[in-house]
């Protein structure tokens, strides 16, 4: 039997499942913006307040501290690379204050260093203690005077006592007398070392009795002017330039 093809089968009339997936179209939102515009930095307004300045101040004195010590130690490495021949030690200088003797029973211990660099005419303070070869702290039987002696950095060893302009060259309180805690007040040295060859100075604390207490040597000491003011600003620095953004 032939099949006419108007005729439709039952499969025919059935409806086809297929699957229509659904598309989702998104909406745009039309929504008002609260944000403001931002305040640009250049026109934030820098704070003037005492504290301020105070704070700013030191924090600028206290930053060319730090980078002028950073240079003053790069200048110490090239002298000694360049001149090592003609500097002086520590153990050479002690050598030759006590006539070659090192066993002395006594010596110093400072809780302070020497400013480095040390300025002109700036005052500070060592202090420290007389011990044992154990480092334990001792009192003398008898009080002793102690001195604070400036010398050259190079061969021949000399004491340097004044300076170019024929003034002591160490002033303050340099010399005292002691039985046991060291206090070296207010000391200054009045010239620069640059005038010297090596650019430095040694500084040796010496005691009356160098059979009992061994000297006590501070080398490389680099002695500049002073030109830091504390709670002043520096020329070359203006506190707006740290907040002059671009």
């Amino acid at each position: 039997m032939v099949k006419n093809n108007n005729e439709k089968t039952s499969s025919d009339n059935e409806p086809t499942n297929l699957l229509i997936p659904e598309i989702y179209i998104p909406r745009v939102i039309h929504r008002e913006c609260n944000f403001q515009q931002e305040m640009p930095l250049k026109n934030i307004p820098i704070p003037t307040s005492p504290s301020f300045m105070q704070e700013m101040n030191k924090f600028l004195v206290d930053l060319e501290k730090n980078l002028e010590s950073e240079r003053t130690k790069e200048s110490i490495i090239k002298v000694l690379a360049t001149k090592r021949h003609v500097s002086i030690g520590r153990k050479t200088l002690i050598e030759h204050l006590c006539g070659g003797f090192l066993d002395q029973p006594f010596k110093m211990h400072f809780f302070d260093d020497v400013p480095r660099p040390a300025y002109k005419d700036k005052h500070f303070t060592l202090k420290g203690n007389i011990v044992d070869k154990q480092n334990n702290v001792v009192t003398l039987d008898e009080p002793m005077i102690f001195n604070a002696l400036l010398y050259k950095s190079e061969h021949p060893i000399s004491q340097i006592k004044a300076t170019r302009y024929k003034e002591q060259i160490i002033v303050g309180n340099p010399v005292i007398q002691t039985s046991s805690s060291i206090y070296l007040r207010k000391i200054a040295i009045k010239e620069v070392s640059s005038y010297h060859p090596s650019k430095m100075f040694i500084l040796v604390v010496m005691p009356e009795d160098i059979k009992l207490v061994q000297p006590y040597v501070f080398t490389e000491i680099v002695v500049k002017i002073m030109n830091l003011k504390p709670c002043k600003l520096r020329k070359k620095y203006k506190i707006e330039e740290f907040f002059n953004f671009k």
